[in-house]
């Protein structure tokens, strides 16, 4: 993510594309800004009202776009291993190093209390640890604007990093042997994850725990930069937050109602 150019590249376009499950939802891309950048050919081959896995749509989700990919991150162009979705089985998706953290788990705050804000009992609709996203559980539909985001656009994420899936990563940028993740299209809706915290380990995926990021790729922020990871904020910046912040700090990061306002980061 570079963070001159405030173009913050979408981690996949079936949260903005498709209108089966979020409609009125805070757009911004990939094909949100496929639309408004070099990738409208992009957004044009992608069938809206078609599930992501159709075959209609298999030129689209196999595309590979620059722009999805951190220049930091090892094996640009990385493919996804075959998985499936509802009825439709995806071969040969092309991946992205960015996501969205859709909200703080639950298991984080009661795990650590002492370390993380409670926000009370989670619910993707009505709860205090949602991110500024909306959301359609099937009953009820949380819709989101920008005005929504009563915890202030500037201290609000809306991108993250989780770079480098499928191939797995834990501390300190050590590789699991072959193991891979889910997850890892930009076209897969599982792209998309709540934050656990981590434990730090070479070896291991060890979660939830008090280190905000960095620990592991397995649908939590990572990022290949030395001392810290690129976000991209509500207002449309790109700020460089330390490996060394607080997870309390960086879970009020994430939340987009909570009045848990934070004055520096």
């Amino acid at each position: 993510m570079r963070a001159a150019s405030y173009r913050l590249p979408a981690p996949r376009p079936a949260a903005f594309l498709r209108s089966e499950r979020r409609p009125a939802r805070i757009k911004g891309g990939p094909c949100g800004s496929c639309l408004i950048s070099e990738q409208a050919n992009l957004a044009s081959t992608y069938d809206t009202t078609l599930h992501f896995g159709h075959a209609n749509n298999r030129q689209a989700v196999q595309t590979q776009v620059k722009l999805f990919y951190c220049p930091s991150t090892p094996n640009q162009k990385r493919i996804s291993p075959d998985f499936t979705h509802n009825s439709f089985t995806i071969s040969g998706a092309a991946c992205t190093d960015y996501s969205v953290t859709r909200w703080v788990e639950q298991v984080l705050w009661t795990s650590f209390p002492n370390d993380v804000d409670n926000y009370g009992v989670h619910d993707p609709v009505t709860g205090q640890n949602m991110g500024p996203y909306s959301y359609n559980t099937g009953s009820s539909i949380r819709i989101m604007r920008w005005p929504s985001v009563t915890d202030g656009l500037s201290n609000t994420i809306f991108y993250t990093e989780d770079a480098g899936r499928p191939q797995a990563f834990v501390s300190g940028w050590n590789k699991l042997g072959s193991t891979t993740w889910g997850g890892s299209a930009w076209c897969d809706e599982s792209n998309e994850f709540g934050l656990h915290g981590c434990t730090p380990s070479t070896s291991a995926d060890i979660r939830p725990g008090k280190t905000a990021f960095g620990c592991t790729n397995n649908g939590e922020p990572y990022a290949f930069h030395a001392s810290g990871i690129n976000e991209g904020m509500c207002d449309g910046s790109v700020r460089f937050i330390s490996a060394s912040i607080a997870v309390r700090t960086f879970a009020r990061l994430i939340t987009a109602q909570a009045g848990d306002l934070v004055s520096d980061f």
